[in-house]
C-alpha cells in the first residue's frame, strides 16, 4: 500500500512539474514549454525569456527534441565547485531512438546557468560529430535599444585573426567557444560559452537580425573549419554514452563582469598551472633578428637590458626574459649554456623555442633525430590521405610515440643547458582533425591536442610554458 501511494506521488509530481516551473532559483525560473519539448528560461526581475531544446547528428541525420516525446523530469541537490543549487535532468526518450539527458546546472545567487546533454543507448555504439545543447531559435530582446555588439572570438590567433565587435547587422556570424550579446552604452551583456575542452571543439553561430537584436543562435560541438584550420569534418566521437560539451549561458548587467565570471568558470573546471613570480617581460629575438640570431648578439641582447634597462625604473619581480626564438638550433650546447648563464649573472630568466607538433621541413622520409626509429611521414596527422600544412609546415599527431620522444629529448635539452622558460608556438597543428589518430582511442582533434598537451606538462612541468599561436 505504502508503494502504491509513492507511485501516485511521483506521478502527480511529475505531472504538476510538466505543467509550470521544474525549477527556480533567487535569479532564475525553468519551465517545460512547446508539448514539454522546449525548456523556457526566465530571469528573474528582468524579464527575459528564452527557450531552448537540444539537437544533435546520428547518422548524419539532424535529430532534435520535438522527435521525443514528453519527458520525465528529475530534480537533485547540487553542490559542486561553481557552488550550491540545483540539477535537473530532462529525459527524452522513444523506441527508435538513443535515450537524451538534458542536464541544467542552476546555482543559487548565480547570473548564469549551465548546461549539457548525454545520448544514451542501452546496447548499440552511437556515433555523432556534432551537439548541440543550446538552440535559441527566437531570441527574446535581451539588450536594451542602443549600439548592441555580437562578440567575434576566433578559435587560436594564428593568421593575425583578431577579437572583433561586430554590429548586429551581419547576416551569420560563428565565434568560436564563446561569445557577448553587449549594449555598448550600458554594458549589458548575454554570456554564452563552452566551460569544457576536453573532447570538442565548440562555437556560437548567431543569424543576424537587426541593430538590436539577433534572430537566433545555437550553441554547438563539432565546430571544423577554415578558422579552426581544418580541411575535413569534426571528429566523430563513439560510445554508449556521448556527452555535448557544457555550455554557460548568462545575463550580466556588465558583459565584461560576465566575461570575467566565464573564465573564472572554466578555470575551477581545468585549473591553469601555476605561477607565483611577476609577469614574465623582456624580449624575444624573433622581432628583429629573426634567423640572423648569433650567439654574439644574444649575449649583447642581454648586457644592454641590464645596462640600460633594468637600472632604470624596471619591476623588483625578477622576472626579465631574455628569449631565443627559432635560430637557437644553430648554437652549440656550450654556448646555449653560456647564454643561460649570462643571463643568470644578469638578473634575467633565458628563454627558449620550440613547435612540438609541426615538421618545418616537410619531407616525409626523413628521419625523426630524436626518434631515429620513425621517419616524420609515420607521425603526420593525415587529412583525405595526405599531410596537413598550415603556415608552411606540416601537423605532427601528438599521440604518436615520435612526439613524445621529441618532447622526452628536447626537454631533456633545455633542462641541461638551464633554461626555465620555453615559448612554444604554432601549437594549433596539434588540434587539427584527422583522418584518425595514431592512439584509437583519440577520435577529435582537441583530444589529439589534450593528449599532447599533458605530455608537455609532463616533460616541462619544471619550466614556464608561454604558448604563442595557440587554441
Amino acid at each position: 500500500m505504502k508503494i502504491n501511494k509513492l507511485n501516485i506521488i511521483l506521478f502527480l509530481l511529475t505531472f504538476v512539474l510538466h505543467k509550470g516551473a521544474f525549477a527556480q532559483s533567487e535569479k532564475w525560473v525553468l519551465e517545460l514549454i512547446g508539448d514539454g519539448k522546449q525548456v523556457a528560461i526566465t530571469q528573474k526581475g528582468g524579464g527575459t525569456r528564452y527557450s531552448t531544446y537540444p539537437t544533435y547528428k546520428l547518422n548524419g541525420k539532424l535529430v532534435t527534441a520535438q522527435d521525443y516525446a514528453k519527458p520525465l523530469l528529475k530534480k537533485t541537490a547540487l553542490n559542486d565547485k561553481q557552488g550550491k543549487g540545483s540539477l535537473v535532468q530532462v529525459t527524452y526518450t522513444d523506441a527508435k531512438l538513443p535515450k537524451l539527458v538534458q542536464s541544467f546546472y542552476v546555482y543559487n545567487g548565480a547570473d548564469y546557468i549551465l548546461t549539457d546533454f548525454t545520448i544514451e543507448s542501452a546496447n548499440a555504439q552511437l556515433t555523432s560529430n556534432y551537439m548541440a545543447p543550446l538552440n535559441i531559435k527566437t531570441m527574446p530582446s535581451v539588450l536594451p535599444q542602443g549600439d548592441n555588439r555580437a562578440l567575434f572570438i576566433p578559435f587560436d590567433n594564428d593568421k593575425w585573426i583578431r577579437f572583433q565587435s561586430h554590429p548586429l547587422s551581419f547576416d551569420k556570424l560563428t565565434s568560436y567557444e564563446a561569445t557577448a550579446l553587449f549594449d555598448n552604452n550600458s554594458r549589458k551583456g548575454f554570456i554564452i560559452g563552452s566551460v569544457e575542452h576536453d573532447n570538442w571543439k565548440s562555437a556560437v553561430e548567431l543569424s543576424g537580425g537587426d541593430k538590436s537584436n539577433i534572430k537566433s543562435l545555437t550553441f554547438y560541438g563539432g565546430a571544423a573549419d577554415t578558422t579552426t584550420r581544418d580541411v575535413i569534418a569534426h571528429g566523430s566521437l563513439t560510445g554508449k554514452v556521448i556527452k555535448s560539451p557544457k555550455v554557460l549561458v548568462g545575463i550580466f548587467a556588465d558583459w565584461r563582469a560576465g566575461m570575467e565570471k566565464y573564465g573564472e568558470v572554466n578555470a575551477s573546471i581545468a585549473p591553469p598551472r601555476e605561477w607565483a613570480g611577476d609577469v614574465p617581460f623582456g624580449w624575444n629575438s624573433w622581432g628583429v633578428l629573426q634567423f640572423k640570431l648569433t650567439y654574439p648578439k644574444a649575449m649583447e641582447v642581454s648586457d644592454y637590458f641590464k645596462n640600460n634597462l633594468q637600472n632604470n625604473n624596471y619591476g623588483t619581480g625578477k622576472t626579465v626574459v631574455i628569449g631565443l626564438d627559432s635560430g637557437w638550433d644553430n648554437f652549440t650546447e656550450e654556448e646555449l649554456k653560456a647564454f643561460v648563464i649570462k643571463c643568470e649573472e644578469n638578473g634575467q630568466i633565458a628563454g627558449i623555442y620550440w613547435t612540438p607538433f609541426t615538421d618545418w621541413g616537410k619531407k616525409g622520409e626523413r628521419t625523426i633525430k630524436e626518434a631515429p626509429q620513425y621517419k616524420f611521414k609515420d607521425a603526420y596527422a593525415y587529412a583525405d590521405g595526405k599531410p596537413q600544412e598550415l603556415d608552411g609546415a606540416y601537423a605532427v599527431d601528438p599521440t604518436h610515440p615520435a612526439a613524445e620522444e621529441r618532447m622526452k629529448y628536447i626537454s631533456e635539452k633545455f633542462r641541461r643547458c638551464g633554461f626555465k622558460y620555453v615559448k612554444m608556438d604554432f601549437m594549433s597543428h596539434g588540434s587539427m582533425e584527422a583522418d584518425k589518430w595514431h592512439n584509437p582511442d583519440v577520435k577529435t582533434g582537441i583530444q589529439a591536442y589534450n593528449y599532447g598537451m599533458k605530455l608537455i606538462n609532463k616533460y616541462f612541468s619544471d619550466m614556464y610554458i608561454n604558448l604563442s599561436i595557440a587554441p
